[in-house]
């Protein structure tokens, strides 16, 4: 017989993004407020260590200089690969009022899906990307995003767009 292959199982935005990590108002408005928030968030409901909440914001900006997450349409993903997550940790803002988020189409962003990643996981992490940029190319989809008013309701949607 032939050599067997392992196959990781598809990673999907709602295992990802969890009520509990989802939010629908963000204090802050700047980017770096932002992040700072969202990962303190994280760490609130136990996804992550507060040990590594300064590298965490840090390794993230640092991606953000590197070229925006923002690709226009009002979603953003910032992210970064870390050893601080041994799976996927995510935490997901949509906010009615939008943030500047110097977005490549200069508008506001209204939904930000910030993703730690762990180190081993380089692959599965353009598959959520892609997702999460599929959500952003299509209006119907960003508009029932913008308009779920619990937690509940935005992970309801993630699951059915899994």
């Amino acid at each position: 017989m032939g050599a067997t292959t392992a196959v990781k199982a598809q990673v999907k935005l709602a295992e990802i993004f969890s009520p509990a990590a989802i939010r629908l108002s963000l204090e802050n408005r700047t980017k770096l407020g932002v992040i700072e928030e969202l990962v303190a968030h994280l760490i609130e409901i136990g996804s992550l260590k507060a040990e590594g909440k300064a590298a965490l914001v840090t390794s993230i900006m640092a991606r953000e200089k590197l070229g925006t997450t923002a690709l226009g349409n009002g979603i953003a993903f910032p992210h970064c690969h870390s050893g601080f997550a041994e799976r996927f940790v995510g935490a997901l803002a949509v906010d009615k009022r939008g943030v500047l988020f110097n977005a490549v189409d200069g508008a506001p962003v209204f939904a930000v899906f910030l993703l730690v990643v762990p180190l081993e996981e380089r692959e599965q992490q353009y598959e959520l990307l892609g997702k999460i940029t599929a959500i952003g190319r299509d209006k119907g989809q960003r508009l029932q995003l913008r308009g779920c008013r619990t937690p509940e309701a935005v992970h309801d949607l993630l699951r059915d767009l899994d």
